[in-house]
């Protein structure tokens, strides 16, 4: 429900990124970067089209998706066709899907993200429950300044109802997934930051997007809430700033283009993942505990690992999660943080020995 002025206020009219110099005795240092933020489709400033139409925030199953491919329009018509991404709780999920889509990832340079989750669970369903009446049960000063720049208190009413059923949508209709299979798709440098005393983003949700981004690194804020970036705005400031001027860049040495290594081996073990998930027999074990692959079964590690062939542990964790990446695999998350796992029609239809279809012998 958040948009630039609400969620960005500090950012955009105090200093940006430069406000820990600005507020040190360093307070003639020149600006180093630019910000841009986006009102999502249906909010705020983009609540019309191009053509006049008047636009709604609706949240129809992919989403995120729709907010990361806005945002890249944007950017692409200001001009930017490199540039670094920060997203915030929602914006964070959609930042995910920006820099991990093979349509707009290459446009990413780093991935700053803080109170977002790659999975939704039962107790996130009943914290978003637990908030869903605005005038019961938001802050009057959150839900003024919600209100003041969605129509009032009734319109923000309806705008909260409208995600907190997507939510329970993405939940109960797509296994909880948000963003799983695409952490293992995005290979620029990201920076997770997170709020020690957040009560609406979980820690482990924090700490599973640092674990399954190949190159990201958390930072924990110990009195940081939600809204670390308002209420810790320098510190803030200072991390990511540190970060977006790092150089990690590998792309040319003495002006000669260097191989790119992350897509080779990418490329190479995708192949070895395939090949050893159908030699363990893990594609029709999944099967198997799901009951021939039936829309809504789920079989967990436990039972995966003790009918798999010579591999278990770390082993077989790391394979499914490639297996995952590769969309070969489907992961939810249940209500006690279990992975659960399924099989996409595809892999069904072709991976398994029961079918006539079955790859195996081929490969």
């Amino acid at each position: 429900l958040g948009t630039a002025s609400t969620d960005f206020s500090v950012q955009l009219d105090d200093g940006g990124l430069d406000r820990a110099a600005a507020s040190s005795s360093d307070s003639a240092a020149d600006p180093q970067f630019g910000l841009v933020a986006i009102d999502p489709r249906g909010l705020a400033g983009s609540s019309f089209s191009s053509s006049g139409k008047v636009l709604t925030r609706e949240y129809p199953s992919d989403f995120y998706l729709q907010d990361a491919f806005d945002g890249a329009a944007v950017m692409s018509a200001l001009g930017y066709d490199k540039y670094s991404v920060m997203g915030w709780s929602d914006g964070a999920n959609a930042a995910i899907h920006l820099a991990a889509h093979a349509d707009t990832k290459d446009s990413i340079d780093k991935l700053v993200v803080w109170g977002g989750n790659a999975y939704v669970t039962e107790e996130d369903i009943e914290a978003y429950e637990a908030v869903r009446n605005v005038s019961a049960s938001w802050s009057e000063r959150m839900k003024n300044d919600k209100a003041s720049v969605h129509g009032g208190v009734e319109a923000l009413q309806v705008l909260n109802d409208k995600y907190t059923d997507a939510m329970r949508d993405v939940m109960y209709e797509r296994g909880g997934d948000i963003c799983l299979s695409e952490l293992h798709q995005i290979t620029c440098p990201t920076l997770v930051l997170h709020g020690a005393k957040d009560v609406i983003c979980y820690e482990y949700h924090a700490r599973y997007i640092t674990r399954h981004i190949p190159n990201a690194k958390l930072e924990i804020l110990p009195e940081g809430k939600h809204n670390l970036h308002m209420k810790h705005a320098d510190e803030f400031s200072m991390l990511v700033k540190e970060f977006l001027l790092h150089d990690s860049s590998n792309e040319m040495e003495d002006g000669e283009a260097q191989p790119d290594i992350d897509q080779i081996a990418y490329g190479f073990m995708g192949s070895k993942a395939l090949f050893s998930a159908l030699r363990a027999g893990v594609f029709d074990v999944i099967d198997s505990a799901t009951e021939g692959s039936k829309p809504g079964l789920y079989a967990s590690f436990g039972a995966i690992e003790s009918s798999c062939d010579g591999i278990g542990g770390e082993r077989l964790r790391t394979l499914l999660s490639a297996c995952v990446a590769l969309r070969l695999i489907r992961r939810r998350i249940d209500e006690s943080g279990t992975d659960m796992f399924c099989l996409p029609k595809a892999a069904a239809d072709q991976l398994c020995k029961r079918s006539r279809q079955y790859w195996g012998d081929y490969l």
